[in-house]
Order: C-alpha cells, then sequence, then structure tokens
C-alpha cells in the first residue's frame, strides 16, 4: 500500500539470475500510480490519488512476466458528528454521537473518542456519551488516519427544577409595608434556580 504522495522502489527477482533480463514497467493507471524511475530489475512509483493500480514488468519479448497491485490509501478529509451542539437533562444518563467520514472512499475511517472532561462526561470507543454531572463538556473525535482531522460536539448537561414553593404561603401586610418572600427549588442543584416574580 503507498499513501498519497509516498514513493516506493520495487525490485523484481529473476530466476535464474540472467543479466542480460531488461524488463519495461507499466501502470494501469497513471491518476492513481506513477511511474517516476524505472531501471532494468526494479522501479520506484508514487501514489497520486486513493485507488488500484497494476504495475506490470514486461520483457524485451514484450511478455508480461510478472506484476502486482499497488492500492493508494486515500486519507481522511472530513469529520461530521451527528450533534454539534447539545442541551441534555442528566436524568438522560446517556448520548450518542456518531461520525460520518469522509470521503466515503477513505480506507480507514477509524475514530478515536475523547472527553474534555472526564469527571462530567465519559465517552467509549464507539462514542456513547455518559453523563456524569451537571456542567459543560466537549467530546471530541479524532480521525486516526489524519489526526488533524477532527470534530467537536459542545455539550451543556441541565439539572431541571422539579418543584417550586413559596415558603410562607399567606401573608397579612399593612399599606405602606414591605416583606421579601422566599422560596424553595428542588432539587437543590438544579442547574437553572432562578426564578421570574409576577403579581395577579
Amino acid at each position: 500500500d503507498l499513501a498519497e504522495g509516498e514513493a516506493k522502489t520495487i525490485t523484481a527477482t529473476i530466476t535464474p539470475n540472467l543479466n542480460n533480463v531488461t524488463l519495461k514497467w507499466k501502470t494501469s493507471n497513471e491518476d492513481v500510480v506513477k511511474i517516476i524511475e524505472e531501471y532494468p530489475r526494479s522501479v520506484t512509483v508514487e501514489g497520486v490519488k486513493g485507488g488500484t493500480a497494476v504495475i506490470s514488468a514486461i520483457n524485451q519479448d514484450n511478455v508480461v512476466v510478472l506484476y502486482f497491485h499497488l492500492t493508494v490509501r486515500e486519507p481522511v478529509t472530513d469529520i461530521v458528528l451527528s450533534d454539534t451542539k447539545v442541551t441534555i437533562n442528566l436524568s438522560a444518563k446517556s448520548l450518542q454521537l456518531r461520525a460520518i467520514v469522509y470521503p466515503e472512499t477513505a480506507q480507514n475511517k477509524e475514530v478515536k473518542w475523547t472527553s474534555s472532561n472526564e469527571q462530567i462526561a465519559t465517552v467509549n470507543e464507539n462514542g456513547l456519551v455518559t453523563l456524569l454531572k451537571p456542567g459543560e463538556v466537549s467530546i471530541i473525535a479524532t480521525s486516526v488516519d489524519n489526526p488533524s482531522k477532527m470534530a467537536i460536539c459542545n455539550i451543556s448537561i441541565e439539572v431541571p427544577v422539579t418543584s417550586i414553593a413559596l415558603d410562607e404561603k399567606e401573608v397579612t401586610m399593612y399599606v405602606g409595608e414591605s416583606k421579601k418572600l422566599t422560596y424553595t427549588l428542588l432539587p437543590l442543584n438544579a442547574t437553572i434556580n432562578t426564578v421570574t416574580w409576577t403579581s395577579t
């Protein structure tokens, strides 16, 4: 196998070893693998783009005496996640992320998953995020084939308010008097614990 832009030299072994044997080399697809140098017993080829090509060696009698297949690995150029920004309740417990790797013809589509803060959320090798506690966390998918290509999903994990109650249900006041009303929100670790006051 070759990477795009990678060069490799292949040497032919001829049995019996005849010094007067000269080989000519040909590629079946110069758009995939091109010949950059050729000698009577060896050839240097370079990967051009993803795909497969056949390299043939032809003797003086115009007979193909050997051939081999070369595959050029197409690098990963992009990763797209199923979600890039999520707000989710801690009670959901988990979130499944999926990565689409481009191009579709890339040979190595393996993705490495990591969490920016494993105390808030962890992620396994399949992109399953486990929610641990409220907070902000980023889940990162990185191409194993081309680590410069990555995608990020920013997750806000919240604990919703389940109930609110005034500490005093009935208050008697005189004209001109003021009083501060207090309340209790549950659960105590609710992420957004502000309230809006109105009168009727």
